[in-house]
């Protein structure tokens, strides 16, 4: 989507609506899968970790970003900012199931990051804005909140009235939602790039920039949350680390084309590659804990002998 942006940006003439309302769509069959009553008690069941979870990823870990990326590489600064406050990607869940770990705390973690985003990014956006003297960006507060909120709790409403009043719909969502959100991806990124078409064909070192960006983004999300989780059990350390590094990037790229440049809205797709990427690293990091745990169960073992 985002070469076919590029290189055929006429064909994306038709498609300008697309963004907003394929991430509407994107954001609906991400809900549908959501109970509010079972994520609520899940909460209760849980506050402490689901707190901390919530405080890392949505206030630490882009604070620290920023900062980190204000000081070696000060134009990325807000896309460290805009990528480490996004919510949980809507498929983490799936890699939390094939490799075994704490499935229930990504997908609580995946409504709370996502339900709170319009209270927690634009105030951030704002400040780092404000606090780095970005004068060319246009960052009404008001305008980020009312525009998060109404895209992220209509597909809300939506989903819940359709899981209480139309369960067929619902199912057949649920069956087609890889197939549909592949197509909505590739959409949302030709819509977008067409608009950055000139830029893109004039500076191709910003691709490049952009995609070292994008990895350090995930590297750096990685250690960090790999470090505030030391102590944990294996399956919560491993759930709560790929929390942190699976975000929603399709939903930054669309608010990358609404209120940011097209650095930030680069960096989001390219993080597409460090998200899939992810898998296999989960995989050797569980791998490495568990043979860790199992060193330190066989001396504990050898010592009571």
């Amino acid at each position: 989507g985002m070469a076919g942006g590029v290189l055929f940006p006429s064909l994306a003439d038709p498609l300008a609506p697309a963004p907003k309302w394929g991430m509407y769509l994107f954001l609906f069959m991400c809900f549908i899968a959501v109970d509010l009553k079972e994520t609520w008690r899940g909460i209760r069941a849980a506050p402490g970790i689901i707190f901390y979870l919530t405080a890392v990823k949505l206030l630490l870990l882009p604070v620290l970003l920023w900062g980190f990326f204000r000081l070696v590489f000060p134009e990325y600064a807000l896309a460290g900012l805009l990528l480490g406050a996004a919510p949980i990607g809507v498929v983490v869940p799936v890699f939390a199931i094939i490799l075994g770990v704490d499935f229930t705390l990504v997908l609580i973690g995946i409504a709370v990051t996502t339900l709170l985003l319009p209270i927690t990014l634009p105030p951030l956006t704002h400040a780092a804005a404000s606090f780095g003297g970005t004068a060319v960006l246009d960052l009404p507060l008001g305008d980020m909140t009312l525009s998060l909120a109404v895209t992220i709790f209509v597909p809300l409403l939506c989903a819940q009235l359709s899981r209480w009043k139309a369960p067929t719909v619902t199912a057949w969502f649920s069956r087609r939602r890889s197939s549909i959100s592949t197509v909505l991806v590739f959409l949302t990124g030709l819509a977008i790039f067409s608009r950055y078409s000139g830029i893109l064909r004039q500076d191709v070192s910003i691709l490049v920039e952009s995609l070292v960006m994008a990895l350090s983004i995930a590297a750096l999300s990685f250690i960090v949350t790999a470090l505030l989780t030391r102590g944990f059990a294996t399956p919560r350390r491993v759930a709560f680390v790929m929390s942190c590094t699976g975000l929603n990037n399709v939903l930054c790229l669309i608010l990358s084309s609404e209120f940011f440049t097209v650095r930030e809205a680069l960096v989001s797709a390219f993080y597409q590659i460090p998200f899939f990427g992810f898998v296999i690293v989960y995989k050797l990091f569980l791998q490495y804990l568990n043979k860790k745990d199992a060193a330190a169960s066989g001396r504990a073992g050898t010592s009571a002998e």
